[in-house]
């Protein structure tokens, strides 16, 4: 199932379970299986790969502007000109 959802977000993966779920329910109420979420899954298309040039286009403004890393590089020192430069943004 992992290979089936890679870029999946939590919500797109949610969703396939549910898919997967009703599609059980409706085919007899039977119990749900692997292959009735991978099937579901292979039906949604990811916003990772949808929004892909927003997504890098984010990333990209975000480093430009010294948003914190999630991975944990941490933040550069404000200087004078750098909080300025943040003011006129907002």
């Amino acid at each position: 199932m992992a290979e089936s959802t890679k870029g999946f977000s939590g919500a797109e993966i949610e969703a396939a379970v549910k898919a997967g779920l009703l599609h059980a329910f409706m085919d007899g109420e039977r119990e749900v299986e692997t292959k009735d979420i991978v099937e579901r899954a292979r039906q949604i298309q990811p916003t990772s790969v949808v929004k892909r040039e927003q997504i890098e286009s984010l990333r990209s403004w975000a480093k430009e502007h010294m948003a914190i890393d999630a991975g944990g590089s941490g933040l550069a020192p404000i200087t004078e000109a750098t909080a300025a430069e943040r003011a006129l943004e907002m």
